[in-house]
């Protein structure tokens, strides 16, 4: 909440706190997560080289991860980062594999995300017609979603700060 109201200071200390308590309790799920707030606080304040840590550890933390949208979260968290960073293709590379993992689970909603965030850091790195692409897939996706099918728990809310 405290990312999201703009609130730095505050949202460093309670992912500082919750990443420690995840370590103290040895539970890598909870570690994952923390050291992906962790990184999405870091990115927020300008921090790129404290996000592109923090997400890097969370990315490989999740690669063990049974549940695959901690995996899906990391990735595309560490893709906007490294974008942000001018390292567009290994950004897209990382993309494009939540995406495709998104795919193996079905999870539409998720997968829309990860294209409309994929889209968007195309865009930033002025590739407008693969940005393109990736943003008629997302909206092909979120148009999809709500045709009567049980919709998983979406999880896009995890991806990056908005």
């Amino acid at each position: 909440m405290a990312l999201r109201a703009g609130d730095l200071p505050t949202a460093g200390v309670a992912a500082s706190s919750a990443r420690d308590l995840a370590a103290q309790v040895s539970d890598p799920h909870l570690t994952g997560v923390a050291e992906r707030i962790v990184g999405l606080v870091a990115q927020s304040r300008g921090d790129l080289v404290g996000a592109r840590t923090a997400l890097e550890a969370s990315v490989a933390i999740a690669a063990d991860d049974p549940d695959p949208t901690a995996s899906i979260a990391a990735m595309t968290a560490l893709a906007l980062t490294l974008a942000g960073e001018g390292i567009v293709d290994e950004a897209l590379d990382l993309g494009n594999a939540a995406a495709d993992a998104c795919r193996r689970i079905g999870d539409r909603h998720l997968e829309a995300a990860v294209e409309n965030h994929l889209a968007d850091l195309l865009h930033d790195a002025g590739q407008e017609d693969l940005a393109m692409d990736h943003l008629k897939r997302a909206v092909a996706l979120f148009a999809d979603i709500g045709d009567g099918t049980p919709e998983l728990d979406p999880g896009i809310w995890t991806l990056a700060a908005w």
